[in-house]
């Protein structure tokens, strides 16, 4: 991937001195100092934090979100995450699981993601019962318990997936409070949608090309737009160019880097068409729309 490296998860949601647990595939953590103050930072895994109690401020591709107990924060790919402002007593715990795992232990695979995407889009902070928090709780303590506790275990890795999954079963019923993510059949045009969506998410730097993605799909252009327009409104490229938005976004917030290898990390030919890029999107020159960002963090 030209221009970019991408960092472990240790690194991607601050935890400077390692995480209770990690392996390469999952991160667990409910050390809240190791959080606090940190630069903002890309995780490229499926998040979950949890507050258990207290309050802060958690910054999601640099919006703002006041948590409290009972506030669970879920996160896809490529969300830049960042902990501020922590109360003394703040308590959470922390899930990470690669891209590559979460597909594994299938979870919500037979179920409706795309809702479950636009809840997360419009809500990644959701407020849960007492009793939602407590449930969730129990399976996290359970889970480090059972990786500290200095027994031999002959199936940790089917003892962690098989705790990991009931985890996310528990999850999955709880988000069905909040939308529509029930078994569904669905249609090959809308399996085609949402695998193209996956590829969206999981992929960086992200091609702006609709026949890059098309090509893997092993479909036209044409027919990807369509499928999209039918899907959700939106083209192929409408979607395209709002995930790479959400990138620029993140990364012109970023004061150490410069404009120039931001463009370059994410494969623009030249500082011309990446300029032209945002003005389009955002209505702003890159280095307009990050002096703003600068200026009013919280905007």
């Amino acid at each position: 991937m030209k221009g970019h490296t991408q960092q472990d998860g240790r690194k991607n949601i601050g935890i400077q001195n390692g995480p209770d647990y990690q392996d390469r595939h999952i991160i667990l953590t409910d050390q809240a100092g190791r959080l606090e103050h940190t630069l903002p930072l890309m995780a490229k895994a499926y998040t979950v934090l949890l507050c258990r109690q207290g309050e802060g401020e958690l910054y999601l591709n640099g919006n703002l979100h006041r948590i409290k107990a009972h506030d669970i924060a879920i996160n896809l790919p490529n969300t830049s995450l960042k902990c501020d402002t922590l109360s003394h007593d703040f308590r959470f715990f922390a899930i990470m699981l690669s891209p590559k795992y979460f597909s594994k232990l299938r979870a919500f695979t037979h179920n409706n993601p795309w809702n479950l995407k636009l809840l997360l889009d419009k809500s990644p902070v959701l407020s849960l019962e007492e009793y939602e928090t407590e449930v969730l709780c129990k399976y996290y303590d359970l889970l480090k318990f059972r990786l500290n506790s200095g027994m031999r275990l002959s199936f940790k890795k089917e003892i962690l997936g098989s705790l990991l999954l009931t985890f996310l079963y528990e999850l999955h019923n709880i988000l069905e409070r909040f939308t529509n993510i029930r078994p569904y059949t669905y249609t090959s045009n809308e399996n085609i949608f949402l695998k193209f969506n996956d590829l969206l998410i999981n992929t960086y730097p992200k091609p702006r090309q609709v026949q890059e993605y098309a090509r893997k799909l092993c479909i036209t252009p044409q027919y990807l737009s369509a499928i999209c327009k039918a899907a959700c409104g939106k083209t192929a490229s409408d979607l395209i160019n709002q995930y790479v938005v959400k990138d620029i976004q993140y990364l012109l917030r970023q004061p150490d880097k410069s404009i120039k290898s931001i463009a370059y990390e994410l494969d623009f030919p030249n500082l011309s068409f990446f300029g032209k890029f945002v003005k389009k999107h955002t209505g702003m020159s890159p280095r307009k729309y990050r002096e703003a960002q600068l200026q009013h963090p919280d905007a």
